[in-house]
């Protein structure tokens, strides 16, 4: 049976496909499926998604063999029929003349991945034309905001992008350095930037496929800090997603109203009241921005309710709706069971797997346990311990000082300038898995009139004054 949807814009009115590629795929699947090493098998199947194929029988084929493989159990004609029997779904995939049909499409697997790439391109082919149908409908209608179509237009966009870039494996692992050394020479693979260009260089923490530890005590500034990232990943059009436990979504796009017009008051009610009509002039000024912020926050008000096993669903659903940046904020405040190392585990295989395969990059705010002063902070010493900071490609700790700090500074990593600042806060860099950042402390600054935070430098030494009492800094 074919699909009905039609394309006006092909030949013959019918959505991009290839049966005989579908058949080949298949048919090569179900000889792989039956060597001792299954291996290769795992691999096709990772490669397409059973909505890759055009035809519904074909889309319930590769269903079935896919359970049968990942199961473990062997695969010929006899026990793919018997299993298609079970299910009732023999007849309706066309019984023995098409599984013979099938089994005489390839003489040998060897050729599975130019077939699996016809296959998948011309899935995307159909993704693009039924997304861009969609867009151009809500647009005739004019009954949905042209920014919010156009937002959906660039996320759909740049995903498919993403995955049409990755060429199928031809040759083992030579293939797939190459094709990753070619995504990162087009473009299509590079590090996004904080607004922080001497800690996005050092710490490189938003490659694609990689998982961000951000750790601070309650109070230093780690949520002004995220909000201030967002906004700038916002403005340069990066698709991005939070997903914020401890308050309601007001809350945050509140504190991105004080970042966008520079006054922290905004979050002050008492101040609200004294200057109501000057603050609600500035909120209607940015209401379009703050519509579009309040877009990828997705806050959860009741959040001790919520388990670390939903927040593996919540970042696998993301990462494959073509989010580049992922938040959960704060990791630590997610429900665990019994064995509560056993759930974190789990969550980092889970989200690790999901980034890894959309390319996108997750941030996960967590707390340090307390070392009472009696030594310097370990990766170990972030809540979630080994499990997290295992599993991490970076980590990162932002500190307050109870009082201000003098240090001598790198300004330039190049040019290698230096001056002498004076600084409240820090931002060290506990593990940089791409980068040569690990162990560095970058001198911060946090604006307590406008909610900024501005980059100093990197810390070469620290200064006290012969008058200020030594006291340890947590590094």
């Amino acid at each position: 049976m074919i699909y009905e949807a039609t394309n006006p814009f092909t030949p013959s009115g019918l959505p991009p496909h290839s049966i005989e590629a579908e058949q080949c795929v298949i048919a090569s699947l179900i000889l792989l499926g039956n060597r001792p090493d299954a291996d290769e098998a795992r691999r096709l199947l990772g490669l397409l998604a059973p909505k890759a194929f055009y035809l519904p029988d074909h889309e319930t084929l590769w269903h079935v063999l896919g359970d049968m493989i990942r199961h473990g159990q062997p695969v010929d004609e006899v026990l793919l029929k018997g299993e298609l029997q079970k299910r009732g779904q023999f007849k309706e995939i066309g019984g023995d003349a098409y599984l013979a049909i099938l089994l005489n499409t390839v003489p040998s697997a060897s050729r599975w991945p130019y077939y699996a790439q016809i296959v998948r391109d011309n899935a995307h082919l159909r993704a693009i034309y039924k997304f861009s149908y969609a867009a151009a409908r809500d647009a005739l209608t004019g009954k949905v905001d042209a920014m919010q179509v156009t937002r959906r237009l660039r996320d759909q966009a740049e995903l498919l992008i993403r995955r049409a870039s990755s060429v199928i494996d031809r040759s083992g692992a030579a293939a797939e350095v190459e094709a990753e050394i070619r995504a990162e020479a087009n473009g299509l693979r590079q590090n996004e930037p904080f607004p922080w260009p001497i800690l996005t260089a050092l710490a490189r923490c938003l490659l694609p496929g990689s998982i961000t530890l951000l750790g601070g005590d309650p109070g230093v500034g780690k949520t002004w800090l995220i909000i201030g990232a967002m906004l700038s990943w916002l403005k340069r059009g990066v698709p991005f997603s939070a997903r914020m436990l401890e308050k309601p979504r007001r809350w945050h796009v509140r504190r991105a109203l004080a970042l966008m017009c520079g006054r922290i008051h905004v979050v002050n009610d008492e101040h609200v009241r004294q200057n109501a009509e000057w603050y609600q002039t500035v909120a209607g000024e940015f209401a379009e921005t703050l519509d579009a912020f309040g877009e990828c926050i997705h806050s959860n008000e009741l959040a001790t309710g919520t388990h670390i096993s939903d927040m593996a669903t919540w970042v696998e659903e993301r990462a494959n709706a073509g989010d580049r940046i992922l938040i959960v904020d704060p990791i630590t405040l997610a429900a665990t069971g019994d064995q509560g190392w056993k759930d974190q585990e789990d969550f980092m295989v889970r989200a690790g797997k999901a980034v890894s395969r959309s390319g996108s990059s997750l941030i996960l705010t967590t707390h340090p346990r307390s070392t009472d002063g009696k030594r310097s902070p370990t990766l170990d010493d972030f809540a979630g311990g080994r499990v997290f900071g295992r599993a991490c490609d970076a980590a990162l700790s932002l500190t307050k000082f109870a009082e201000w700090r003098r240090a001598s500074v790198i300004t330039n990593l190049v040019a290698r300038d230096k001056r002498t600042i004076d600084t409240d806060r820090a931002i060290k860099i506990y593990k940089a898995r791409d980068a040569a950042g690990e162990g560095l402390v970058i001198a911060m600054q946090f604006d307590p009139n406008s909610g900024q935070f501005t980059e100093h430098g990197v810390v070469e030494e620290w200064i006290r004054d012969e008058d200020q009492a030594e006291t340890r800094l947590p590094f």
